[in-house]
């Protein structure tokens, strides 16, 4: 049989109670974290995004300003004199004073020459007129080449809008020898002072120091990533900080952030990048075309709420648990006059019918216990009836059965007699002196109990009747301690268990047989043992020979069965007592009877 299956029903009322209460309780204590989670979670991001997009904006401002602060070079090319009659001159051509020329490059320069002088962030300043470098001061070698500076972005730019300052980059020019760092370019017209006509374009290059130095005064060590992209979504700078949370330098990024910034028209939104989420936000520069971006990372934003998350769940958990041991010794105190109750009756359930219930008070389960102590007393009532009815009707079945086999072992005895007496043989009058020893212990005045004496004696008659039916057939031997022969046992006991060492050990053997009846006293028990050297038993026999469930043996002569002894000695003596079997096929067979240590006296045993 398997393992009975768990059933809801089979709980008992404690533990249903706690678990349906602490369900209950456990579900609103997660319901109630959820909803926290979720609405922190919500408002926490939002206020992120508020605080991203001011610092995006005053960043932004920031830039804006220098940016301004940096064009206002350029700005000054369009009023300045010297530079403007510089540049006039170069337009009239060959026919221009070239003194004057020269004073007025010499005095042009001036401003330009204090930019490179005066700030870390300017490294060139060039002029170019249609197709020449008309002015130059820089920190790097120009070098000369038939280049038409017509086509780069930033003097077509600068030409298509002559009232705007034009921001490109980050790139480095192949005219500049050395410039091997990336900067960024601003480019504007230079428009004549008198008739607004074009002289040329400045382009002014800076590096990415004090934009670096803006970006890093705003964006601190928070965890964000924070990049600046231009129009084309190329990046033009980014956090070192950045750089370590997200690559900028990875094209792949680059392109899904400018997907993202060109197909959402909000300002803050959730992205995934190399599995990972972030939440953006985009400050679009109107100027430059520049999209200021910063990237927080979802799981640096939600650290703050993961750690009150935690302390939350923590801290219910603390409630939870001791709601639940307040919960369930609440329970054990109702459930506790029900449960030794129980265990009253689990001892009963063990054949303990002495066992009642302590009524403790008159409620419910007060009445349960009284009703089940009367229900235990009727119960031992009945059951000891029915023990003693059992024990009558088995001793009968018994005394019936050996008062059905005693007739057919008289009738093969006197047969035997009578064959005797025809053929005058002297050993009839033994024969017939046994048979009328054997059958006066056998009745024993109505008594079961007889000494271990006189049930030796009753065997010795038995085997002196059975050694002359089957002369030369075996041999017996009886051996009895002096200290056991007054003790006490039931008759017939010993007999069938030789007669059947004779039917069915013996009986078969070609040689003559040897039968040998031990008695004696060890621990407190008496042992008597019945070995034969006949044909002996198999194991499988041997072991199952005492089972009830096992076909029983065919009985002839006088003998009652070997499971019918077995059961006798167990109904008067107990489970202890009863037959051991040894057994050797072609070698014979050893039974071990054990009975109690008992006296007896008129008919009763007594210890």
């Amino acid at each position: 049989m398997g393992k009975k299956k768990f059933s809801w029903k089979d709980t008992g009322i404690k533990n249903k109670a706690f678990l349906k209460v602490g369900i209950l309780i456990i579900a609103m204590f997660l319901v109630m974290v959820a909803a926290f989670a979720v609405i922190f979670q919500k408002s926490t991001i939002q206020e992120q995004g508020e605080y991203t997009r001011k610092r995006l904006k005053n960043t932004s401002e920031y830039l804006d300003t220098y940016l301004n602060e940096v064009s206002a070079i350029a700005n000054e090319t369009n009023y300045d004199y010297y530079l403007q009659n510089y540049l006039m001159n170069v337009k009239e051509g060959e026919g221009s004073n070239i003194i004057m020329k020269i004073q007025n490059y010499e005095m042009g320069t001036k401003i330009f020459s204090y930019a490179i002088n005066n700030r870390t962030d300017v490294s060139s300043i060039l002029v170019f007129g249609k197709k020449e470098v008309l002015l130059y001061k820089s920190l790097y070698s120009y070098r000369n080449a038939a280049v038409d500076y017509r086509g780069y972005p930033w003097y077509k730019d600068a030409v298509e809008n002559p009232q705007k300052t034009i921001v490109t980059g980050p790139q480095s020019h192949v005219f500049l020898s050395g410039n091997t760092e990336k900067t960024l370019s601003l480019s504007k017209v230079i428009s004549s002072s008198e008739d607004g006509s074009f002289l040329g374009v400045i382009l002014i290059d800076i590096n990415l120091n004090q934009i670096a130095e803006i970006c890093t005064s705003s964006y601190g060590n928070d965890g964000s990533a924070f990049a600046i992209l231009n129009q084309e979504g190329e990046l033009v700078y980014s956090l070192q900080q950045a750089d370590e949370i997200l690559d900028f330098q990875n094209g792949d990024i680059l392109e899904k952030l400018d997907q993202y910034i060109s197909g959402n028209n909000s300002q803050e939104t959730m992205i995934r990048l190399l599995d990972n989420r972030y939440q953006l936000c985009v400050k679009h520069m109107e100027d430059t075309g520049w999209n200021l971006v910063s990237l927080m990372p979802r799981s640096t934003i939600l650290k703050s709420i993961n750690n009150t998350i935690k302390f939350i769940v923590f801290f219910g958990t603390m409630l939870v648990i001791v709601v639940c041991l307040a919960l369930n010794s609440i329970l054990t105190q109702v459930i506790k006059p029900i449960t030794l109750l129980k265990n009253k009756m689990d001892v009963a359930e063990t054949s303990n019918l002495k066992v009642r219930a302590e009524v403790i008070s008159q409620d419910e389960v007060g009445m349960l216990s009284q009703s089940y102590n009367n229900m235990m007393d009727r119960i031992e009532n009945l059951m000891d009836q029915v023990v003693k009815e059992q024990e009558s009707k088995r001793k009968f079945e018994l005394e019936a059965l050996q008062a059905q086999i005693n007739p057919h072992f008289l009738y093969n005895t006197l047969d035997s007699i009578i064959w005797m007496a025809e053929s005058k043989d002297n050993k009839v009058v033994q024969m017939t002196e046994a048979l009328a020893k054997l059958f006066r212990i056998a009745l024993n005045k109505g008594n079961e109990f007889i000494t271990l004496e006189n049930e030796i004696e009753h065997v010795r008659n038995y085997l002196i009747i059975q050694s002359m039916r089957y002369r030369n057939k075996f041999d017996y031997e009886i051996t009895v301690d002096e200290a056991v022969k007054k003790c006490c046992t039931i008759k017939l006991i010993i007999q069938p268990i030789v007669e059947n060492s004779i039917y069915h050990g013996i009986k078969w053997k070609k040689t003559k047989g040897n039968i040998k009846i031990k008695a004696c006293k060890n621990d407190g028990k008496v042992w008597i043992e019945v070995i034969d050297d006949g044909a002996g038993m198999s194991p499988e026999v041997c072991r199952t020979i005492l089972q009830a469930d096992v076909k029983r043996e065919d009985i002839t002569g006088s003998g009652v069965g070997v499971r019918n002894v077995n059961a006798r000695i167990k109904l008067y003596f107990g489970e202890a007592y009863g037959l051991q079997f040894e057994s050797w096929e072609g070698k014979g067979t050893k039974v071990t009877i054990c009975i109690p240590d008992l006296s007896v006296k008129g008919g009763v045993p007594i210890e």
